[in-house]
Parts: structure tokens; C-alpha cells; sequence
């Protein structure tokens, strides 16, 4: 299950903590208010494709990390196939995305 999402420098979000707590999360809003830019951070947190016109600020690193909490043994399994091992029942994925002159660079740590 996720349970934290943080976005950090990407698009209109300065910084965000974002805490899912038990049960279903609804995402509503106006339009422009940033819903699909959360989505959006979940999919570059997963691994999904990302530029670098997505830097809000392009002179500063973009963070996105999603913190899942294993709750299951056919999560665990599933992991164990991948040689990833839950720390305190906790997967934490992390992207962190800069842009300085020519170079653009994506470092994608699992912890």
C-alpha cells in the first residue's frame, strides 16, 4: 500500500508531503490544480519516463519518493523474486532528477 508520497521541485510543487492513510484516497480539484502532476510523481517514482522541462525550478534537483508498506506475504514473495528486500516492512523508492547546462541526469535508488 502506498503510504507517503513527497514531491520535491517538479512542475507548479514547490515541495509536498503527501500521507495515505488506511482506505480509498480521492484526488478532486479544479482544473490546473495538480492532480496529475501527483499521479505524475507516482509514475516517475515507479520508474515511469520523465524530461527535464518537469524541474520547476530548472537551476535546483527534482525529488519524488513513494514509501509502500509490504503488508502481505505474496508481497514479500513477489520482492524476494526481484532480490528486494522490505527494510521494517517498507519499500521506499526514490528519483531524484536535475538539469545543469548540457546534462541531465536520473538517479533511481530502491531502498
Amino acid at each position: 500500500m502506498l503510504e507517503n508520497l513527497h514531491v520535491k521541485n517538479l512542475a507548479l510543487i514547490e515541495e509536498e508531503d503527501i500521507t495515505f492513510l488506511d482506505g480509498l484516497h480521492i484526488l478532486s480539484g479544479e482544473t490546473g490544480a495538480g492532480k496529475s502532476i501527483i499521479l505524475g510523481a507516482l509514475g516517475l517514482a515507479l520508474g515511469g519516463k520523465v524530461s527535464k522541462d518537469m524541474l520547476r525550478d530548472p537551476g535546483k534537483e527534482a525529488l519524488v519518493e513513494a514509501v509502500f508498506r509490504i503488508t502481505r506475504d505474496s508481497q514479500r514473495k513477489q520482492l524476494a523474486e526481484l532480490d528486494i528486500e522490505p527494510y521494517d516492512d517498507e519499500v521506499i523508492l526514490s528519483r531524484k532528477i536535475t538539469s545543469f547546462s548540457h546534462h541531465f541526469f536520473i538517479i533511481f535508488v530502491l531502498c
